[in-house]
């Protein structure tokens, strides 16, 4: 999901080219669909150009975005950003990717990763009728949705995974209890052999839990990369079980090699090239735990 907050709105006269690149709901947009689920009110908006998002509740960040016009294409940075996993696991056997939004990502993976198995884990059944409606999305052989809560399908699934995107969102953050540290704790089991866990977090000027989310993957993951998406408070973590040596230098190399056969073409080196910050750099925070998670 992509970070939207007022400044977009405020800005969005000086910010104009960015702003359209980065999906901000423009003047001009309209509803396609409106339906109150069981967990969110979901919205469907396309604007004149053919830009369509999905959105939770009125006032929610964006979700999903796709180019009518080129639905092939990325729409947003984060989006792009992400698949910078494919630089450390190019030819992944299982995917897991907890929250479909309106599908663009595992689409891309699906066309990219012909040969692999993606699970997806979608908690509201009302999001998978909007990706197939709306979104171009497809289950196929090779690519199944699963409706339920995320934690319990990683909790419960025989499966082990060489590469598990965690990308859920309510209608404006994380939920706690996917970001917990015994969470990371099944995460981390439902890994394969070199497996890999890579998530979308908003960083700290839009989550005042940033500084714990990433002592959290430390606290579980002995190798953690962050890349920051262009333009972008989206941070893409890359975790590893086990100590692989990565620098900014390697993953920039290994980015090069498997950036080409992307369809469409995604600037991996150059995305990880600019947007690498060290863990170490990030403000203090403490571990998440369940214990404490928020009454509601």
């Amino acid at each position: 999901m992509v970070q939207r907050s007022r400044r977009c709105v405020l800005g969005v006269l000086a910010l104009a080219a960015y702003l359209h690149a980065a999906s901000c709901v423009s003047a001009e947009t309209r509803n396609l669909y409106q339906k109150k689920s069981e967990y969110n009110v979901v919205i469907v908006r396309e604007d004149s150009d053919g830009m369509r998002s999905l959105i939770f509740e009125e006032n929610g960040a964006e979700q999903t975005s796709i180019d009518m016009k080129d639905p092939s294409r990325l729409v947003h940075a984060y989006a792009r950003a992400i698949m910078s996993s494919l630089a450390v696991k190019p030819k992944p056997n299982r995917m897991l990717i907890v929250g479909l939004g309106g599908g663009v990502m595992p689409t891309f993976l699906r066309r990219n990763c012909p040969d692999s198995y993606i699970d997806v884990a979608e908690l509201d059944p009302e999001v998978l009728s909007v990706a197939v409606k709306f979104f171009n999305f497809r289950e196929d052989q090779r690519m199944k949705v699963h409706i339920g809560d995320g934690r319990k399908f990683i909790e419960d699934t025989r499966n082990r995974y060489d590469i598990i995107f965690l990308d859920a969102y309510g209608s404006d953050s994380i939920p706690y209890m996917l970001a917990t540290k015994e969470f990371m704790v099944a995460v981390r089991a439902k890994l394969a052999d070199g497996g890999i866990v890579v998530s979308n977090v908003w960083g700290s000027g839009s989550n005042k839990l940033y500084g714990s989310m990433v002592r959290t993957y430390e606290a579980v993951f002995e190798e953690l990369h962050i890349i920051r998406a262009p333009l972008s408070e989206n941070r893409i973590h890359i975790a590893l079980p086990k100590k692989a040596g990565l620098t900014k230098a390697k993953l920039i190399d290994m980015a090069g090699a498997v950036e080409g056969n992307l369809r469409p073409r995604v600037d991996l080196s150059g995305i990880i090239g600019a947007g690498y910050q060290d863990a170490a750099g990030v403000d203090d925070g403490k571990v998440l735990l369940d214990k404490d998670a928020p009454k509601d």
